[in-house]
């Protein structure tokens, strides 16, 4: 495996936690996820290709954006049952 792509798979954990916290106020941590990934996504596109460039920053992009966060929540209340 690349040095590459073991960076993309650390940003992509570091990113995913993030994600799932339910933390307030993380714009400051977001940006610093942005301001790291996008080397990282330079690299990748040096390293693998323009595609797995483009598909990686789409991929970081939705991650980014916290789509699923509202359905885990859901899927959490769902879970715990009636209160």
């Amino acid at each position: 495996m690349s040095v590459a792509i073991t960076l993309v798979l650390i940003w992509f954990l570091g990113a995913g936690a993030l994600a799932l916290s339910s933390l307030r106020g993380l714009s400051g941590v977001v940006w610093l996820l942005v301001v790291i990934g996008i080397p990282i996504l330079g690299l990748v596109t040096w390293e693998h290709g323009p595609l797995s460039g483009s598909l990686l920053l789409v991929a970081g992009a939705l991650l980014l954006c916290w789509p699923h966060l509202p359905l885990a929540r859901r899927v959490q209340r769902w879970l715990s049952g009636p209160q």
